[in-house]
């Protein structure tokens, strides 16, 4: 480069950068603040968008130019003004203004090896290669792609400007590059592979022309692929012969030269048919275990028989003999998977379990556990080291069609999938069956306590009624008749005897209250409320009747969900609301009277309370009056294990409280269902 192009003007900014190799040395947070730059520079490469690559002698440069900018040219000097961006892999400049200074010599180019492009600290640079050509092809109008291998690596050269031509005649020639480096990344900045880009012709220098006539040389055996050969040329194509056992179409061809099978990839679409003889032309290569052709092409030479499988068995296929050639194989079904359109049949030979791929279909009809002859292409997946030698570890095998798979035995019906089937519906039937035993003998023991407590209430109700007979007959008619005799007696006396006469009225008076008291026990006794109702029913019931007798008004509140109690629950909680009601019209003279039944988690809360006269609790509970009603409902509440609080005072009105505890078995009925049946009982 001139020197007047390489000085740098001396009315750029001091801050701005004046070299490129101060740009590449920004790291990526610094190039994205935009630092201004200002250097001249000889241009290496334009690509069709009218970006550039720049070297000012020490280092190259990405340059993002303004869309419509002058054209630049290859071997300009040309001053740029722009600012710093962290690019996609190196910082670039983004051109703010340019200025052409002239004609510039492009520097002498370094010539380097493949992993020097591979680690990219040569980005940008003007560089030059020696290799061969791989492969080539014509871009319409654009470029020409050449793909050159060197230094154990290969690179691609995009060519511009360079006159049109056979590409097929650059293959194999030894050419030396020279070009600007830049290359594929990914979004991680991260170089993915260097490419060349060379900006004419006369980039490309031909070092050593390829064979005029390449198809002309004589066949190598498959056998003697990169073996030891005096006189061998490194690294240029060979010719190989062979009968395709498999052609996948634009991507592998698979020979067979005699007993050995060859792995050939090409991208040439030639239609070819299976027992075809084939010569290949391409850059040998080691596989996984044995060689394979590269960058090949090839040609149809004549038509031939379906060559026969070789007969084999799966650990014969890990001996390394049958690599890349047709086998048969024997094995039993294991799964089989499908994977963007191909399925895979894993298969077990003994105690080596391999894969079987192919097109769609090829498992239709088939069962696990079904014993396979499968015919296919054998691959060397993996190899294990011994001793510096290498020995196939695991292989798979590429079905070709569908009849490629033969049955040789259909499986048992009893597979493990089906025994395991039957043996889970066993345990579920067995389970179920426990579970049914379980609710029959639940609904067995439910159903004998239904019948133990209606056996018990039917005792009861039988003893009751007789008591009720008996008491009838007996002591009730013995009242009424003292009561007639008193009445008889009243008439009869003089009218004199006023003394006399009171004694006898209070006494008949007795007599009566007597009788009533006696009525009313008959009453409860004979009383079938709790028989054809629930205890809120039957309270309400009480009230109704209580109201019907004293004028009183009276209110019943259950809270909670109604629970079924044993007999004998309801039966005291009932009698304990019955004598509180009866005591709070009767002997409180209440014109308000409220109920409260609660019924809680785990007790039972019967609350009465009135407006009536009141008393003394603590007087009239030790049945000095003659009433014995509260201690009644006091031993009522002991015999269910609960208690009876009073709160009264004269002229205050009476709080009576019964809290019983109640067991969790009880069934539960929602309001609802109270409301319906006590509605029916109002009916009634």
């Amino acid at each position: 480069m001139g020197t007047a192009c390489l000085q740098v003007s001396s009315t750029h900014s001091a801050t701005a950068l004046s070299s490129i190799a101060q740009i590449r040395n920004l790291t990526q947070e610094e190039s994205a603040r935009g630092q201004p730059v200002h250097f001249n520079a000889v241009i290496t490469f334009q690509n069709e968008f009218g970006d550039c690559f720049a070297q000012d002698g020490a280092a190259g440069v990405y340059v993002s130019r303004k869309k419509g900018a002058t054209k630049l040219v290859p071997g300009q000097g040309v001053e740029f003004w722009g600012r710093t961006a962290p690019g996609s892999y190196a910082p670039i400049v983004i051109e703010e203004s340019s200025r052409i200074l002239g004609e510039a010599h492009i520097p002498e180019p370094e010539i380097v090896a493949y992993d020097q492009l591979a680690s990219g600290q040569y980005d940008c640079q003007w560089v030059e290669v020696q290799g061969i050509i791989r492969s080539a092809r014509e871009v319409p109008n654009t470029r020409r792609e050449l793909v050159i291998a060197f230094g154990g690596g290969k690179v691609d050269v995009h060519i511009y400007n360079a006159a049109p031509m056979d590409c097929r005649r650059l293959v194999d020639a030894e050419v030396t590059v020279c070009g600007a480096v830049g290359g594929r990344f990914n979004q991680k900045r991260q170089l993915v592979a260097p490419v060349l880009f060379v900006p004419s012709g006369s980039g490309v220098a031909i070092r050593e022309a390829p064979l005029e006539n390449p198809f002309a040389i004589e066949a190598q055996s498959v056998k003697t692929l990169l073996q030891f050969l005096p006189n061998q040329r490194s690294g240029h194509r060979v010719k190989v012969r062979g009968i395709v056992t498999h052609h996948q179409t634009g991507r592998t061809l698979f020979l067979r030269d005699g007993r050995e099978g060859l792995r050939v990839e090409t991208t040439d679409p030639g239609p070819l048919n299976v027992g075809d003889v084939v010569e290949a032309l391409g850059f040998p290569k080691m596989g996984e275990y044995t060689p394979i052709i590269e960058d090949a092409t090839f040609r149809r030479v004549e038509s031939g028989p379906e060559p026969v499988a070789a007969r084999s068995s799966a650990k014969g296929v890990l001996n390394g003999d049958s690599d890349a050639d047709l086998v048969a194989v024997e094995g039993d079904l294991l799964e089989v998977t499908t994977r963007g359109g191909e399925e895979t049949l894993v298969v077990q030979a003994g105690e080596i379990v391999f894969d079987a791929q192919g097109p769609p279909h090829l498992a239709n009809s088939l069962r696990r556990g079904a014993r396979l002859q499968l015919t296919g292409i054998a691959v060397i997946n993996e190899v294990t080291e011994r001793r510096s030698t290498l020995i196939p570890s695991s292989f798979r095998l590429l079905l070709r069609s569908p009849a490629d798979v033969r049955v040789l035995q259909q499986p048992s019906w009893w597979t493990p999938e089906r025994l395991f089937a039957v043996i889970g519906l066993l345990s579920l039937l067995i389970l179920a069956a426990s579970v049914w035993v379980w609710l029959l003998q639940r609904r067995v023991r439910m159903q004998t306590a239904i019948i133990r407590e209606k056996v018990e209430r039917e005792a009861v109700l039988e003893e009751r009624a007789r008591i009720a007979r008996e008491f009838h007959d007996s002591l009730e008619q013995v009242l009424a008749g003292i009561g007639m005799q008193l009445n008889a007696a009243v008439a009869t006396m003089p009218s004199a005897a006023t003394d006399s006469r009171d004694i006898l009225r209070v006494t008949e008076n007795m007599v009566r209250y007597s009788m009533d008291e006696a009525q009313r026990f008959v009453w409860n006794l004979r009383s079938r409320d709790l028989e054809e109702n629930r205890l809120p029913t039957a309270l309400a019931r009480v009230a109704d009747i209580a109201k019907n007798g004293s004028g009183a008004e009276i209110r019943l509140t259950v809270t909670g969900f109604v629970l079924q109690l044993p007999a004998r629950v309801e039966n005291h909680l009932l009698r304990i609301g019955q004598e509180a009601v009866s005591n709070a019209a009767k002997h409180g003279h209440a014109r308000q009277i409220e109920l409260d039944l609660e019924f809680r988690d785990d007790s039972m809360r019967l609350c009465v309370r009135d407006n009536g006269c009141g008393f003394d609790p603590a007087h009239a509970a030790s049945g000095e009056t003659g009433h014995f009603g509260l201690l009644g409902m006091r031993e009522r509440a002991e015999k269910l294990g609960g208690s009876v609080t009073i709160q009264s005072e004269p002229g205050s009105g009476t709080v009576i409280e019964a809290v019983v505890p109640l067991a969790r078995s009880f069934s539960i009925f929602s309001g609802r269902d109270y409301e319906e049946e006590n509605s029916a009982a109002h009916r009634r």
